[in-house]
């Protein structure tokens, strides 16, 4: 599944598709004064992509700390401390010494305050406006964290120590099968990689063997994160009320006819106007949507991917892999075996 997820990524970086994300929700802002010395409000603002790259969410998607996460409204604490914790080890980058201290004695001094006006301001959201997104912005909410330079260098040296944790040199990449200087078992794509338990480490249960779980090295991981990133805003689909992901994989080395499966699957899912009338496109059924996949030739494999998604974690609910569109039209009557 990783190799299907590198292709698209791949196809992204490329071009091949179209990477323009479609996400929704709302960020709740707090907000620092002017001179970044007090907190002045939590303000509220529409999530959009093109700002992305100012909001340093981190790849672990709210597992870890981090400075931008989606906001748990009936623990916002969690959320809270996280973000705080963030700020502490910010200092470990030495640069802009007074701007962290100013923040780390706001967010120490006045964090019963901050947490009031969040619990407020998210409860007076609407409840249509389900993703909702906690972050900092400086300045009197003119500038996010993405706008320093020092808080990018954090985000970036704190991913780096994160793969460093369980890596090794001069192995092969369980994703692309080349020898790199560097791998780890770090993906940040789906929480399967994890080392708290014995169990899940191979290598006789050594916690410093944990990288021979999953080799990834870090070209291949850029583009697991793009692959992912795709995946989430563009291959979602139901299936008798129930979300899961949709990651179709060649049988054949021609990218062109993937690239053209993912472009017509991605805007299967878009909601046009016709006639004033606000429809949603027919393949994005649950239904037609298998039924497009079956009529394809031969030349892919499907995998789906059931997810579950509490509020802090996020695990693989349930896992359908390599499977042939032949078996839909098998499924629906068209064949006998």
């Amino acid at each position: 599944m990783l190799s299907a997820i590198r292709e698209i990524g791949d196809l992204v970086s490329t071009k091949a598709i179209s990477s323009n994300r479609r996400i929704e929700g709302k960020i709740l802002a707090i907000v620092l004064n002017e001179g970044n010395s007090a907190f002045q409000e939590v303000g509220i603002e529409d999530f959009r992509v093109e700002n992305e790259h100012l909001y340093l969410q981190s790849r672990s998607r709210g597992r870890d700390m981090s400075p931008f996460l989606p906001l748990n409204n009936k623990e916002p604490e969690k959320n809270y401390e996280k973000i705080v914790g963030w700020f502490r080890k910010c200092a470990e980058i030495k640069e802009d010494k007074e701007l962290i201290g100013k923040i780390n004695k706001v967010l120490k001094d006045e964090k019963v305050a901050i947490l009031n006006a969040t619990k407020n301001k998210s409860n007076n959201l609407l409840k249509k406006d389900k993703n909702r997104f906690l972050t900092i912005k400086l300045e009197g909410g003119r500038k996010f964290l993405g706008n320093y330079d020092v808080f990018k260098k954090a985000g970036d040296y704190f991913a780096t120590e994160r793969t460093k944790k369980s890596s090794a040199s001069g192995k092969v990449c369980s994703v692309c099968g080349e020898k790199k200087d560097n791998v780890s078992a770090r993906t940040f794509v789906y929480q399967f990689d994890t080392d708290d338990k014995p169990g899940f480490i191979a290598g006789g249960f050594n916690q410093d063997s944990y990288w021979k779980n999953i080799p990834v090295c870090e070209d291949c991981r850029a583009l697991l994160k793009k692959g992912r990133e795709f995946i989430d805003s563009r291959l979602n689909f139901k299936f008798y009320g129930l979300s899961y992901s949709l990651i179709p994989r060649l049988l054949t080395g021609d990218v062109n006819v993937l690239g053209e499966i993912i472009n017509i699957l991605s805007d299967s899912a878009q909601i046009v106007s016709l006639k004033g009338r606000i429809k949603k496109r027919i393949t994005g059924d649950e239904n037609e949507i298998l039924e497009f996949l079956a009529d394809k030739k031969d030349v892919l494999s499907l995998n789906f991917l059931f997810l579950h998604k509490p509020p802090a974690t996020m695990g693989i609910q349930l896992q359908f892999s390599r499977f042939l569109n032949i078996l839909l039209r098998y499924s629906r009557g068209d064949l006998r075996i």
